[in-house]
Formats: C-alpha cells, sequence, structure tokens
C-alpha cells in the first residue's frame, strides 16, 4: 500500500455516535473507502479514532519516503543525461589541428671534433 493517495481521515460527531471517514486512492485508480460509526458511549472510541489518525499518517510517510527516492533518481538519470550531453558537445566541437609541422634539425659531423 506504499503507492497510495490519501485523504485525512474526517471525523464527524453528533450527540450520540462518532463516524470516522477514510479513503485510500491507488495508483491503479482504485479506491478503497472505510467508515467507521462508533457510539459516543463506546469505551473504545479514542482509542480508534487515534489508530485511524495513525494508520493514516504511516500511510503517508511511506508515500513521502517513495516520492522521495523516485525524485532522486530522476535526478540522477537527468544528470547523467546532461553530463553525457556536454561530453558528446566537447568531443565534437574541439577540433584540434593534430598536423606535425616539419623541424629542421642540423646534421651531425660524422668525426668527432678533438681539442687541440
Amino acid at each position: 500500500m506504499s503507492n497510495t493517495h490519501l485523504n485525512q481521515p474526517r471525523t464527524t460527531s453528533t450527540d450520540e455516535e462518532i463516524i470516522i471517514d477514510q479513503e485510500v486512492r491507488h495508483t491503479d485508480g482504485t479506491v478503497r473507502r472505510r467508515r467507521e460509526t462508533l457510539r459516543s458511549d463506546d469505551p473504545a472510541v479514542e482509542e480508534r479514532i487515534e489508530r485511524a489518525r495513525l494508520q493514516t499518517e504511516r500511510q503517508l510517510q511511506i508515500r513521502d519516503n517513495d516520492n522521495a527516492a523516485r525524485g532522486l533518481l530522476v535526478g540522477i538519470i537527468a544528470t547523467t543525461f546532461l553530463g553525457l550531453g556536454i561530453l558528446a558537445w566537447y568531443l565534437f566541437t574541439n577540433n584540434q589541428n593534430t598536423e606535425v609541422t616539419p623541424v629542421v634539425v642540423p646534421a651531425q659531423p660524422s668525426e668527432p671534433s678533438t681539442p687541440p
């Protein structure tokens, strides 16, 4: 359930009943709705409301972590392509003249010179 879009649980109350609405939207388009109606004199009302809130927060945290990981991956891929593009541009536009210029070297005497 890490790829979900969540709405915060909506809690409405009247004098006699408390309604907890929770909606989970999955990335494949399906929506799961859950409605829980509690009586105000039920001893576990606060616990159930807190459990619904904690479940929603946990799913939101998982979704946020997944989004951050995807963003990091997209950034790395985009930076790689940008770097490869700059490298290709540099290699194609950097035309160095590689012509060899002949250098004249004076001929060495065949006999070694001896000092007198």
